[in-house]
């Protein structure tokens, strides 16, 4: 039962209430007593549908909060760029000999590729070049990107040169994701090796013949080491020569020729050119005794492995300009098959050795050598075939292997 005060349930049977103490009627109450003495649950209920509003409210804002984040996520996503400092990827690399050395830019391609592969991206759709390329960070840096070296030859220890780049600005802005930082730097040259010093001169044979006032030199490479062994020389001065008179034998296109031999073999002249003094020349008595032997004196001189019989006087005739040269115009213009075709086998060969000797060859044969020496443009400075054909244009080539063919 339920007391009418109070409305609490207390045991049936008892007069006053166990809770407030009031004294309880012994008839049972009737239903509408009893329905309006019962507490009523409709507070518990409101708490509840309380607590669901407040559920509803905090599961819509985290839904926001990760509907806005992904959002930014996405913006950051479409619109973010890659940042590249280019720098990190390149190194130079020296090579070579001292005064000759070399410059060589390095790319890393490996490693920036490893680092970029995957996140640089292309704006918009791939570019119509792009096609070679796997990813747009290899395309990138092949279509994008170039740099150079200021002065990448000819050089010393100590120099300093400068990596300098070179970026198509606009593919970076329009064609990637990316932003590409890169500056112009400065490398110290370092490590080049040290050339071997040589001396050319110290197998190069210089003599002087004929006679005092009228002397002329002969020059002979005997070097047989590369490149030595096919330079060529060339004196200051060649004829008139009186002795003790200095002349200067160089190499010809000597600058040249020192930074190949450098770059090519590790070896460097300690000169490209010497002074002599001639000496050796016939005095006039030494000319006149010469004069009282017999014509058919066979004595010779050699030197530096060029043997050749002094030439016999012309007794004071004046020697030719130009003679009866088979061709004397062959170093200056192209022969013809149909005009050599008419010449003797002989006449061929004389053809040949008037281009030899317009180059300053010393025919070893004896008669040959005295026939042009009565020619006063021949000057005679090499005992070598091969330092005589160097000498030629490319118009006396020409002719020789063309007169070879008629020989």
């Amino acid at each position: 039962m339920f007391c009418t005060h109070c409305g609490k349930n207390i045991p049936d049977g008892v007069r006053f209430c166990t809770y407030c103490g009031s004294s309880v009627e012994s008839k049972a109450p009737t239903m509408n007593a009893m329905s309006s003495a019962q507490p009523k649950p409709r507070p518990a209920a409101q708490a509840s549908g309380s607590s669901k509003k407040t559920m509803i409210l905090v599961c819509s804002i985290c839904g926001s909060v990760i509907v806005l984040a992904l959002g930014i996520l996405f913006f950051v996503k479409m619109f973010h760029s890659e940042e590249v400092n280019l720098n990190d990827y390149v190194s130079v690399q020296f090579d070579g000999y001292n005064s000759q050395g070399t410059a060589v830019v390095v790319f890393d391609n490996d490693a920036f590729l490893d680092d970029f592969e995957n996140k640089i991206k292309y704006k918009g759709g791939k570019p119509s070049n792009a096609d070679d390329y796997y990813s747009a960070a290899e395309y990138m840096i092949n279509e994008l990107v170039d740099y150079s070296i200021d002065n990448p030859t000819g050089l010393s220890n100590g120099d300093t040169v400068i990596l300098k780049w070179n970026i198509d600005e606009y593919g970076i802005q329009n064609d990637v994701k990316v932003k590409a930082r890169c500056r112009d730097t400065e490398f110290k040259v370092e490590g080049l090796q040290e050339a071997e010093a040589v001396d050319v001169f110290q197998n190069i044979d210089v003599s002087f013949q004929g006679e005092d006032g009228s002397g002329y030199v002969v020059i002979t490479n005997n070097n047989t080491a590369e490149p030595f062994n096919s330079w060529t020389f060339s004196a200051d001065n060649t004829n008139s020569l009186r002795n003790g008179d200095k002349i200067v034998v160089s190499v010809d296109d000597g600058e040249s020729k020192l930074d190949a031999s450098v770059s090519d073999t590790g070896k460097v002249p300690t000169a490209l050119s010497r002074e002599y003094t001639v000496a050796g020349l016939d005095t006039a008595a030494e000319a006149t005794t010469e004069e009282e032997e017999e014509e058919d004196d066979d004595t010779t001189v050699a030197q530096g492995g060029t043997s050749a019989q002094k030439p016999k006087k012309n007794n004071g005739s004046s020697s030719k300009s130009g003679g009866n040269q088979v061709f004397p115009d062959s170093s200056s213009r192209l022969l013809t098959a149909e005009e050599v075709g008419r010449l003797s086998e002989q006449e061929v060969q004389t053809a040949i050795n008037e281009i030899y000797a317009r180059n300053g060859y010393m025919f070893h044969d004896t008669n040959i050598y005295n026939y042009f020496c009565q020619y006063d443009w021949y000057q005679p400075v090499t005992g070598s075939q091969e330092d005589a054909k160097r000498r030629m244009n490319s118009t006396e080539n020409a002719n020789i292997e063309l007169l070879e063919k008629f020989r």
